[in-house]
């Protein structure tokens, strides 16, 4: 190992000390950052970084030999040195990686449902989907879908993962501020572990959904592993999914691109709602006693309309009710952006009981629909006194009208405080609650409400049907409730936004009804003179 040129030192004695396996240490010098090397207690020292030639440093720092040193030797010992600390480091990054691997949601039953971070985790899943491209399990249709999912999948996360500018921004200097990657990613493992490859991943967005005040977790793209192993994987990570979705008030929406995926996905509990949207297919999962109901708003377009919906009913109502409900926001607040709603509902029973509640509206400009809040139960004499008076609101104490400036005044401050407050409209509503005909037994009873509401400055009433039923059931409702207007040549159109709706018609004097378009009834897109002069089944 050492050139035979060496002063001051025999070949035999530095080979026997090389050969009994002595350890070579190399440190950095201050002076000129040269390294060193100890041979059996003695330090040599490099003159420059690149050269071979050596000299032997005695303790007091004194020159005392020179040597040439094979540069194999030197190359030798920095590669050994270059590997080991890369393995080091490899370690204590894997060490590291695995302290952070995906975040557990839920065990299923047959494995664990995982989230992975993105875009720390996004090469990662790439590189389990490119694994997965080319391998063949199942039929032929099943295969091209399979291989052209985990194309669209890897594309989308090597995108994540290289810093696409359609997931990165920038600030005006250009340094990178955020990563906004638009979706979550999931897989289901194993539940011996999730170092190894996932059996299912799946990606999911949030978008809303066409029915307030609903949000939707969107299933965007899910890929089974090519493999027999992992069938039956897909059904439980959706499962998984639904849950999740049903513990943030959310539903679970897909919309399939195949006959054979529309079967697979019917066969979950997925439905589909022309209504709605013709694509989107929604789960309907879930126990209906513990789901909060769903309100549905059909408005009539005409006043036959509703007469021929009252003739449709041969049997009395089930019970009539009465709604009154006053509309006051900030007199300083010219757009009403903050509404708050005070609501009275009596039921014509022997009992005669009245309820009052209050709920608030919000929206972010003129032109964005509105947000409706939680309802909360108040005492009914506070919700008369500031339904005759909005400037009252300064003497309740609310929850929800806090922060539209009603805080109690003290005794000594009262200036400012009466005129605060004015009534943006108000009206009221009469209800006719009957027993949704033609549904099936086990989904359970559904109420019918049609609703008859009057404002002070408009002669005739503004006609509407109102339904609330289980999340579970919202497909089947919707498509019971339209065939009983298309039997009985009813126009109804489907408002999006119910909370709203006697807000919106109570604000624009009736507008708002008015301007929304019903379906067209079967027959009348082939005899158009049938959409004026309608048949009367009645007659």
């Amino acid at each position: 190992p050492l050139h035979p040129t060496m002063a001051g030192m025999s070949m035999a004695a530095f080979t026997s000390s090389s050969c009994m396996g002595l350890p070579l240490h190399r440190a950095v010098a201050v002076t000129n950052n040269a390294p060193a090397v100890h041979v059996e207690g003695q330090k040599w020292e490099q003159r420059s970084l690149w050269s071979t030639t050596w000299t032997r440093i005695s303790p007091g720092g004194t020159v005392t030999a020179a040597a040439t040193l094979a540069l194999p030797l030197l190359l030798r010992v920095r590669s050994q040195r270059r590997r080991r600390r890369m393995n080091s480091q490899r370690s204590a990054t894997a060490v590291k990686e695995h302290e952070k691997e995906g975040q557990l949601v839920e065990l299923l039953e047959s494995g664990s449902m995982v989230s992975w971070s993105l875009p720390k985790d996004a090469g990662l899943l790439a590189g389990w989907l490119g694994d997965w491209e080319g391998q063949v399990c199942g039929n032929q249709e099943t295969n091209f879908w399979r291989q052209r999912m985990i194309m669209a999948m890897k594309k989308r996360l090597e995108k994540v993962a290289f810093g696409s500018d359609d997931y990165r921004s920038s600030d005006v200097r250009g340094s990178q501020k955020s990563v906004d990657m638009g979706f979550q990613v999931y897989a289901l493992h194993r539940a011996d572990g999730i170092s190894a490859p996932p059996l299912v991943v799946a990606m999911v967005s949030q978008r809303p959904f066409p029915l307030e005040p609903l949000h939707a977790l969107h299933l965007d793209q899910i890929v089974t592993k090519p493999d027999a192993s992992s069938r039956g994987s897909g059904a439980v990570l959706v499962r998984g999914l639904e849950s999740m979705a049903l513990k943030a008030e959310q539903i679970l929406v897909l919309e399939p691109q195949s006959s054979g995926l529309e079967t697979y996905f019917s066969g979950l509990g997925f439905r589909r709602a022309q209504e709605l949207d013709p694509y989107l297919w929604f789960s309907g999962g879930g126990d209906a006693t513990q789901q909060a109901g769903i309100e549905i708003r059909f408005a009539l377009s005409r006043d036959t309309d509703h007469e021929r919906l009252l003739a449709a009913f041969k049997r009395p109502p089930l019970r009539l009710a009465a709604l009154e409900e006053t509309f006051v926001t900030d007199r300083e607040d010219d757009a009403a952006l903050d509404v708050l709603a005070v609501s009275v509902a009596s039921s014509q029973t022997a009992a005669g009981s009245r309820t009052a509640s209050i709920r608030r509206f919000r929206r972010q400009s003129t032109r964005a629909p509105y947000r409706a809040g939680p309802a909360e139960d108040v005492d009914l004499a506070e919700a008369m006194a500031v339904m005759r008076g909005p400037e009252m609101l300064h003497q309740v104490a609310w929850e929800n009208a806090r922060s539209l400036g009603c805080e109690t005044p003290s005794s000594g401050s009262t200036s400012g405080k009466v005129q605060r407050y004015s009534g943006l409209g108000r009206c009221s509503v009469a209800q006719r609650c009957y027993q949704l005909p033609g549904l099936s037994p086990e989904l359970g009873k559904v109420e019918l409400v049609i609703e008859s509401l009057e404002l002070p400055m408009r002669m005739d009433a503004v006609h509407s049907v109102s339904i609330k039923c289980p999340r579970s059931s919202l497909a089947e409702v919707l498509e019971v409730t339209r065939n009983l207007f298309n039997d009985f040549r009813v126009r109804a159109a489907l408002h999006r936004n119910p909370p709203t709706w006697n807000l919106e018609v109570a604000q624009t004097d009736g507008l708002a009804a008015a301007t929304m378009q019903s379906l067209v009834l079967p027959g009348d897109d082939d005899d158009p003179g049938k959409a004026e002069a309608d048949l009367d089944i009645f007659d």
